[in-house]
């Protein structure tokens, strides 16, 4: 090797050196950054319990959860960034790589309804989901007794989850004894399950239909003083002991079924001479739904100081949202008393009784009859579709008023329209509508009144019958017709000069443009 080639060798290595350690410089800071990027950095699945802040929160909001016996308050934050200086100094939290911070602020309070089923001290699970990962935050989460208080910033009650994903794929679950429901915190959606008749609207309290408290025969001289009882009726999905009721079905717990007996339950006055009677034995209390008994019933419980009053709770099984009526019906043996009147029957029986009437309820899950097919909605929600159950609040409708004239007047009609309507946090959710398409609300309140004569000349009773009106909405070739008659009772009469409809419910339509409306051919009134 001469002069010439030993020199370029020994240059050419100076060149290699210098390259290798330009490359470990960059390589160096390369990691460095990447090891200051993922400092505080949480892996998927992670928790941290305390009070974060996150400073780019890209979603924030206050949700409820219907429980047996509870209700459950979670306040949630979904970023990027979080911090806390609870320790004393701040400690920075940032989300995975394709990720989200989740920020969960939680607390349980007792249900303050009266005649509230015994539902037990068990505790729920709430966790936070996104895609396949799922993150408990809380597996004992438990309301406090009664009149307890427990302080709002416990940190117990406050957790940091990452989770995989976009903000629109988180979603919080609660599961109670086996059964969960969940909400999407971005679209709203929520999956009640076998909860969702607790989001119903508070309920109608059942009424007294009947009350039988003195002898059918006023005839008879008796004067009773016993009366049977029954306080509260009350439906629920899970009740301690029994569980959750079976698929289609839900309890009912009627509270304080029993009898009160008066120290005198029974007096009979005859030709001016009066006989009065005392207790002889046990009363008998017979409680039914519909003819059926119960499937349950607590200890009697003494009710009353004077007298003997005694009642229990019983729970009954009844069909999903079904109207019930529960029979009270009590047998009192009384005998005659000492000194009474000696022509008075030794013996008698007294038979009271009461009835409690629960209306019917329906659950507030949306439901949406499928009649069309187009682009989905982000709830699922497609043109042609019927939604029920989903209230329009404020500012979600741009509306328009009219009037079709109808066979026995004119019929007000409204037609709102707008891309979303209901709310997140409402029982019924929130519903958008598909690209391109718009939700349309046809609400009628008709209330037509004829002033001409009750019956016009050659009129036939077929002539005079309201025929019914075929509301059609008709929007970009597709036609939806609300069945005809079914929404519209026949028309009453009033007085002999004006006719009455009453209104029917409201429904929803998913839809691309406006609609129309036609009455079904018949025999109109005269004009005056």
């Amino acid at each position: 090797m001469n002069t010439h080639e030993l020199r370029w060798w020994r240059r050419r290595s100076v060149i290699a050196v210098a390259l290798l350690l330009v490359v470990a410089v960059a390589l160096s800071a390369l990691l460095l950054g990447r090891h200051e990027d993922d400092r505080g950095r949480m892996a998927v699945g992670d928790s941290l319990q305390g009070d974060y802040s996150l400073s780019d929160a890209t979603y924030e909001h206050d949700l409820s959860f219907q429980l047996p016996g509870s209700v459950l308050s979670v306040s949630v934050a979904v970023g990027q960034r979080a911090s806390s200086d609870e320790t004393g100094g701040s400690v920075e939290a940032k989300a995975p790589r394709d990720g989200q911070l989740v920020h969960v602020t939680w607390s349980a309070t007792r249900s303050s309804s009266d005649g509230a089923p015994d539902t037990g001290d068990h505790a729920s699970r709430l966790a936070v989901r996104s895609k396949t990962t799922s993150v408990v935050v809380d597996r004992a989460v438990k309301a406090p007794a009664q009149g307890s208080s427990t302080a709002g910033d416990d940190d117990r009650n406050q957790a940091l989850v990452a989770v995989p994903g976009d903000a629109a794929d988180v979603q919080l679950t609660v599961t109670f004894e086996g059964r969960t429901q969940s909400v999407s915190l971005v679209s709203g959606e929520r999956r009640l399950g076998a909860f969702a008749s607790l989001y119903r609207p508070r309920p109608a309290s059942a009424q007294v239909s009947q009350t039988q408290d003195q002898p059918a025969d006023e005839r008879s001289g008796y004067w009773w003083f016993c009366t049977a009882e029954a306080r509260l009726m009350t439906r629920a999905p899970y009740v301690d002991g029994l569980g959750w009721a079976p698929a289609g079905r839900e309890w009912v717990v009627v509270t304080g079924a029993g009898v009160h007996v008066a120290d005198t339950p029974a007096v009979r006055r005859a030709d001016g001479r009066v006989a009065e009677y005392e207790l002889d034995g046990t009363p008998k209390v017979a409680v039914t739904i519909d003819g059926d008994h119960a499937v349950k019933s607590t200890r009697a419980v003494r009710t009353h100081q004077d007298g003997t009053g005694t009642t229990r709770d019983y729970v009954f099984s009844i069909r999903t949202g079904a109207a019930a009526t529960v029979d009270v019906r009590a047998v009192v043996p009384v005998k005659r008393g000492k000194g009474a009147d000696r022509r008075a029957p030794a013996t008698t029986t007294v038979r009271v009784s009461k009835t409690l009437s629960l209306p019917p309820a329906v659950d507030p899950t949306p439901r949406v009859s499928r009649t069309g097919s187009s682009a989905q909605g982000s709830n699922g929600t497609r043109v042609g579709d019927r939604i029920e159950g989903v209230t329009a609040f404020s500012g979600q409708l741009t509306e328009q008023r009219g009037y079709l004239p109808v066979a026995f007047g004119e019929l007000p009609i409204t037609i709102g329209t707008g891309s979303t309507i209901g709310d997140p946090d409402a029982s019924g959710g929130e519903v958008h509508a598909p690209d391109g398409a718009s939700l349309v609300q046809v609400s009628w309140d008709p209330n037509p009144v004829y002033d001409g004569p009750a019956v016009w000349p050659g009129s036939s009773p077929r002539d005079r019958r309201d025929p019914g009106t075929d509301l059609t909405l008709v929007t970009g070739g597709t036609a939806t017709r609300w069945p005809r008659r079914s929404p519209w009772p026949t028309a009453q009469r009033r007085s002999p000069s004006s006719w009455r409809v009453t209104p029917p419910t409201p429904g929803w339509r998913a839809a691309s443009a406006v609609a129309r409306s036609a009455p079904s051919p018949g025999r109109h009134p005269p004009a005056r």
